[in-house]
């Protein structure tokens, strides 16, 4: 579990739960923040020549942030570099103390603000799960691959936030910054407030964000549909819960009463697109 024993697991659950973040650092090596920064590079040329082109005009994800910086979601669909993140050590013994329960993986994406783009929703404070409970229903887990810094757009949340619908306006003397650096690795329970900052500088601010949610809500993405069976079948067993193959209803009552089943006891129901 990299330098992280069970007793930092703890530390950082407890903080997570109370706080609605929590920060670890030095998750990642140099050499591993560089080459899942080269894939992020890879993937971002290969988005905006297509958008240069003319080919994402009428793409809804492309439509919807494209004026806000550099945004791409669903990494699942264009990369399988990130495979090991998802069912990273650290991630999974926290989600697992925090959650309580089995989770699937609900979105992925990278992201950078940029300098003199135009305001979003995004630079409001606002929250990314659907309902404000006491509860660990989504949490997300912010990779960071470049320094977060004051200049260069950090994210900023309320703390406490996450479990009572309080009005940002009148706690925002609560609010802190999330610095990093490269190699750290951030939690935010969906529900804390929290906003992304507009960049002062050029400074590049490349972010991996992986969002996870409890196993019986319906994830934002249906990963289901990304994989032939053989590529199922060289998953760890890690990846296809995550993936959502462990998790899926049964559509016949008279073969399977109960939604999560083992890959092995559901695989002959499932059926693969061509």
């Amino acid at each position: 579990m990299s330098d992280h024993d069970i007793s930092n697991i703890h530390t950082i659950s407890n903080h997570l739960k109370d706080e609605g973040y929590a920060i670890v650092r030095n998750v990642l090596t140099s050499e591993k923040v560089r080459f899942y920064l080269t894939e992020v590079t890879r993937i971002y040329i290969e988005e905006k020549e297509a958008a240069e082109k003319g080919l994402r005009q009428n793409d809804a994800d492309y439509q919807m942030y494209h004026k806000y910086g550099d945004q791409i979601f669903n990494l699942v669909r264009k990369s399988r570099v990130f495979d090991e993140l998802y069912e990273n050590s650290v991630v999974m013994a926290v989600l697992k103390e925090t959650m309580k329960n089995k989770f699937i993986l609900t979105q992925t994406e990278i992201r950078r603000p940029k300098i003199n783009e135009k305001v979003g929703s995004a630079n409001l404070f606002h929250r990314d799960g659907r309902i404000v409970v006491d509860a660990d229903l989504w949490i997300s887990a912010f990779w960071v691959l470049e320094d977060v810094t004051e200049t260069n757009g950090p994210t900023t949340i309320i703390p406490r936030s996450h479990k009572q619908p309080l009005d940002p306006k009148e706690n925002s003397d609560k609010a802190i910054n999330l610095l990093a650096n490269a190699g750290d690795l951030i939690f935010i329970n969906a529900n804390t407030l929290h906003m992304a900052n507009k960049p002062l500088d050029n400074a590049s601010r490349w972010i991996l964000i992986f969002t996870y949610n409890q196993w019986y809500l319906k994830p934002t993405v249906d990963h289901t549909q990304l994989f032939s069976r053989s590529q199922v079948e060289a998953m760890t067993p890690v990846l296809r819960e995550l993936f959502g193959y462990t998790s899926i209803p049964p559509s016949d009552e008279r073969k399977r009463m109960y939604t999560c089943r083992p890959w092995n006891e559901v695989s002959d129901e499932f059926v693969f697109g061509a």
